[in-house]
């Protein structure tokens, strides 16, 4: 029987471990050449982010290699290493041994490219290239290049490392958690705890004794003395999430966590010190809570030392292709599937979408082909087609158009067949499938001896 524990995301995670601690740098490209993933050496030897360069072709991002050669996929039987001089984005040269590996599928498609490359002992690099704090690993999740999303990576970069408190704002689903994650990990108090909250998620008269604990007897179903996630951060970061929701009560006693570090479990008298830092997030309008007389205002400037706004997925549209790019290679890698792309219309559809959801919204997308699309390549037929009005109508448009080809006879009559059953017979859910009009699929029916059970349906 197998351990529980070892789930996909632990073979995901256990891969791009074993992948960062090659001496070499790596990344993956498509067969367009754009690159799909961009170990960590890789980062420490080029001083560039995964986050910013994902999804774009190598020959703009690493210029002078190998990507740039018309033969680089071509399989070879004894791919020799060669020595190039990278040009990287900012100008810089760094001269490397590259090696590229052509991908192929069973029966000989292209599936991409993988390219390593390490230092050159006897070609020093006429520039050394910056090198990423240990915290880089806490950023590669961030995906985007649209300058709002290099806003919120400076302003996380810089401020991480002070004690200062930060409040995330943005819309659900926007990666409020992962920012604050990010954080943690860049700060000094990295080795502690990092605990999350979800300030909605908990029923109001239970929150405070998840926050702060309770002793034995507090009430009714207090058997005993118990934590709270204040005590479980201690020394590390305590992330608020959803704190637009607190109850006015348990904002005073917020406050003065803030404010004197100290707070008291629920039934017990006795003051404790708390020593954590506080990162609180919320998609509601906290200025507006305020005016409102929801939300205390000295609180709300305690919060607010440092605001970092994620901006919606429909305000940074650049960051779409890269991100779906990023998440299908990581979760195709996860379902242990071999490496899967986009079509260029499906990543049109996907650039053009609204995106209510989010970044969640996009990851419940690529989940969706991971586990259905039997191709290695995601044209558009395999998106969900209720992902926006506009791939609702480009797949109406396809089913209109899916029969009007040089089908005919029995192979017709087949598909006639298999929709009226699929259908239950009902004749105009069949004609609206096959994208004809009822009187059409009644005369195709007769030409082709389809029998009628009921005419009436």
């Amino acid at each position: 029987m197998s351990d529980p524990s070892d789930t996909p995301r632990d073979h995901d995670d256990l891969l791009r471990k074993a992948v960062d601690s090659l001496p070499e740098g790596l990344f993956i490209v498509s067969p367009e050449r754009r690159i799909l993933f961009f170990s960590a050496r890789a980062e420490e030897m080029t001083g560039l982010r995964a986050s910013e360069i994902l999804g774009q072709y190598c020959t703009q991002v690493l210029r002078g290699g190998r990507c740039e050669q018309p033969d680089c996929l071509t399989p070879s039987e004894t791919p020799e290493p060669r020595v190039v001089d990278l040009v990287l984005p900012d100008a810089r040269h760094l001269q490397v041994q590259q090696h590229v590996q052509a991908l192929r599928s069973d029966d000989g498609r292209t599936l991409g490219g993988m390219v390593s490359f390490s230092p050159c002992t006897d070609h020093p690099a006429r520039t050394t290239p910056a090198v990423l704090p240990p915290s880089a690993e806490s950023f590669r999740q961030i995906i985007g290049r649209s300058p709002a999303i290099r806003k919120v990576v400076d302003t996380i970069r810089r401020a991480a490392p002070s004690e200062a408190t930060m409040l995330i704002t943005g819309e659900s689903g926007t990666g409020k958690e992962l920012v604050a994650r990010a954080i943690h990990d860049a700060s000094r108090r990295a080795a502690h705890p990092f605990v999350a909250v979800n300030s909605a998620a908990i029923p109001h008269d239970l929150l405070e004794s998840e926050l702060f604990g309770h002793v034995r007897g507090a009430f009714t179903g207090a058997l005993r003395d118990r934590r709270g996630q204040v005590a479980m951060a201690e020394g590390g970061t305590l992330f608020l999430d959803e704190i637009g929701d607190l109850a006015m009560s348990l904002q005073a006693k917020i406050l003065r966590l803030l404010q004197e570090r100290t707070y008291q479990r629920v039934g017990d008298s006795a003051v404790l010190k708390a020593n954590l830092r506080i990162v609180a997030a919320t998609n509601v309008n906290l200025q507006q809570a305020v005016s409102e007389g929801r939300f205390r205002q000295d609180l709300y400037f305690r919060l607010a030392v440092i605001p970092v706004r994620i901006p919606p997925l429909r305000e940074r549209r650049e960051d779409i292709a890269p991100l779906a790019t990023y998440l299908l290679s990581h979760r195709a890698v996860a379902a242990g599937r071999k490496p899967m792309r986009f079509s260029p219309e499906a990543m049109r559809l996907l650039e053009t979408a609204s995106w209510e959801g989010n970044v969640r919204q996009l990851a419940n997308v690529v989940d969706y082909v991971v586990a259905l699309c039997e191709s290695d390549t995601v044209d558009a037929r395999a998106l969900p087609e209720e992902l926006s009005p506009i791939l609702a109508r480009e797949a109406d448009l396809a089913r209109r158009t899916r029969y009007q080809g040089p089908a005919r006879g029995e192979e017709e009559a087949d598909l006639i067949r298999r929709e009226l059953e699929a259908h239950g017979f009902h004749r105009q859910q069949t004609a609206a499938a096959l994208g004809m009009d009822r009187v059409t699929l009644y005369r195709k029916m007769r030409e082709y001896g389809i029998a009628a059970d009921d005419d009436d349906m």
